[in-house]
């Protein structure tokens, strides 16, 4: 059978999060007939031909209210349209939602300039436009100058632009953004901005699914780490994400996999490195072992607010949990392998209950020390860029 490739432009990998391109037009051809049947925050109702802005330089930017990368654009948008508020640059954010969902949501995250509602798609369809975000900037002569992502146009291009200069805007391509690891098969990926209230997480050999869940969460859980280890910008913190991963491939190519599509969908560096911090070491309180092997084909697996029970996983997922209760980084020194029946309990009102329930019920303490651990660093992308 043949291996399915990662195709990020192509049908699924980042629905709803990153754009894919449907061949033409393409950078240099006429910008296309479209119309949008409503606009909003503008100087007329609909826009019923782009001859309409003829002699402007139009900048469209596709975006949806669940698509986490379009919403953490906003701020550099916002910037740009202050910048270029009073020269012939009209700034049109479309969406294929309705007012019902767009008018709440601009209440809470402002866009300036025009909002274009089209329900039927028609401009995305005359882009081929196929995901958001996307970026695609039209001059004077009404050429399209750049398909592009949204935060990587800055105020020097467009004033290139404008200038009749080479504007030089970074083109994104519909080629591939990395090829897979031999054996490395990403099937589907999807991330939003989480509206359902759920608040669940469940994985799978080949399938994970979070809803309205913080990034901390989703992505400790995908590293097998606590969520003290992953250290993000506070732009991707501001919201819960409803995440979807379905795959192909061994279990080893999961995190390179999922690391490269989650930088594409959030615009973002996801880096593992070294970092000295303050840490609890897990060891064995005195010689005494008060674990039992778990028996074959003996499997449960629970942690609460409350309670960790592990029978039949490896004992190396048991520190992460711990992190995660203590809101420290847990170093394992128990030099203990394979799987043992764990049943902690403790007193929720009494967090750091756990300390004692871990010495008296499992045999184990937690001793405050310094290490040098691993940690995910997650960075939004800057772009940086100078006024002239």
């Amino acid at each position: 059978m043949q291996k399915a490739k990662i195709a990020i432009f192509a049908a699924a990998a980042l629905c709803l999060c990153r754009c894919a391109y449907a061949g033409t037009p393409k950078t240099g051809d006429p910008a296309p007939g479209f119309a949008i049947t409503k606009i909003l925050q503008a100087d007329r109702p609909a826009l019923k031909s782009p001859d309409e802005l003829k002699g402007k330089t139009v900048v469209l930017e596709f975006w949806d209210t669940t698509c986490a990368p379009c919403v953490a654009a906003i701020p550099h948008m916002n910037d740009l349209y202050a910048r270029f508020k009073d020269k012939p640059v009209i700034f049109i954010a479309v969406t294929g939602e309705g007012a019902e969902r767009v008018s709440p949501f601009l209440k809470e995250h402002p866009i300036s300039g025009w909002i274009g509602l089209d329900e039927e798609r028609s401009s995305f369809d005359a882009f081929g436009v196929r995901g958001t975000p996307s970026a695609i900037i039209i001059d004077a002569k009404g050429n399209i100058a750049a398909r592009t992502y949204p935060t990587l146009l800055t105020a020097d291009m467009l004033a290139a632009l404008l200038a009749g200069k080479s504007a030089q805007i970074p083109v994104v391509s519909d080629e591939p953004m990395w090829q897979p690891e031999p054996g490395e098969d990403l099937v589907d990926l999807h991330v939003r901005i989480s509206s359902s209230g759920a608040g669940s997480m469940t994985m799978g050999e080949k399938d994970f699914q979070a809803v309205d869940m913080p990034l901390v969460f989703i992505l400790s859980e995908l590293y097998h780490v606590g969520s003290c280890r992953i250290l993000a910008d506070k732009e991707l913190l501001a919201h819960s994400y409803d995440v979807s991963v379905a795959r192909n491939g061994t279990a080893a190519s999961l995190e390179n996999t999922v690391t490269q599509a989650f930088a594409l969908a959030f615009n973002a560096d996801i880096k593992k490195e070294k970092k000295k911090m303050s840490v609890y070491l897990l060891k064995l309180d005195g010689k005494k072992n008060m674990l039992k092997r778990s028996a074959p084909g003996d499997h449960q697996y629970r942690t609460g607010f409350s309670d960790i029970v592990m029978h039949g996983t490896d004992f190396s997922a048991f520190p992460a949990f711990v992190e995660d209760r203590v809101g420290v980084p847990v170093v394992d020194e128990t030099g203990l392998k394979g799987a043992y029946d764990m049943d902690l309990k403790w007193d929720k009102t009494k967090p750091e209950s756990i300390h004692s329930a871990l010495k008296t019920q499992l045999g184990f303490k937690l001793v405050k020390a310094e290490r040098e651990i691993s940690v995910y660093r997650v960075s939004v992308r800057k772009t940086e860029h100078k006024d002239k």
